[in-house]
């Protein structure tokens, strides 16, 4: 924290101010309502459930880090399985933050999925594996800032897409995910 001041400190003595807005990221975060085996708000991702290789995923009523359900993936694959949540925009330089309690065996990442203002996807963002043994909930916790880089012929990133990844030989539960996008802007404090 003290780090984050002192930068907007420095800024703001060369002559330019900063200003963070966040935007939350909001997909029936704790999984409450939906189905018996898909959340609202959240989607499997086409390929693995037509090629019925990527293991399950079912709503639990049991257990769960917070309100009444969770959800358990079961990936017995050589493939991951993907859970995305709804697109959101965001633009190159903003910062994604995301965290989701878990417990079970094996590994996961939080991951995003990147987009252009035409809705055609340009990339996938993979932050590394994490792996989790357990059967008490534990937070987790990732940060992805996303790059000023341009797709040939597509443009650059103007919506993203959050996903669960759990990889093969995993067996997780999932609870009370949470993301937001922080933009943080510029404007010149110059006075001529």
């Amino acid at each position: 924290m003290k780090s984050i001041i002192a930068l907007f400190g420095i800024i703001g003595f060369l002559g330019f101010q900063a200003f963070a807005e966040t935007k939350e990221i909001s997909n029936n975060n704790s999984f409450e309502e939906g189905k018996s085996s898909v959340p609202s708000g959240w989607i499997v991702n086409d390929f693995y459930k037509r090629s019925n290789k990527s293991g399950t995923m079912q709503i639990l009523s049991e257990s769960a880090q917070d309100g009444s359900k969770c959800i358990l993936i079961k990936n017995d694959s050589k493939q991951v399985f993907e859970l995305y949540g709804n697109q959101i925009a965001a633009v190159p330089g903003d910062v994604i933050r995301m965290s989701v309690y878990v417990k079970g065996k094996g590994s996961f990442k939080l991951s995003v999925y990147l987009y252009n203002g035409k809705n055609l996807w340009l990339d996938t963002v993979y932050p590394k594996s994490v792996k989790i043994e357990g059967t008490d909930w534990e937070k987790k916790d990732f940060e992805i800032i996303l790059s000023n880089k341009e797709y040939k012929d597509k443009g650059t990133v103007a919506m993203i897409r959050p996903a669960i990844v759990v990889d093969a030989d995993s067996e997780v539960c999932f609870d009370n995910f949470k993301g937001q996008i922080e933009k943080v802007t510029a404007a010149s404090n110059d006075k001529k």
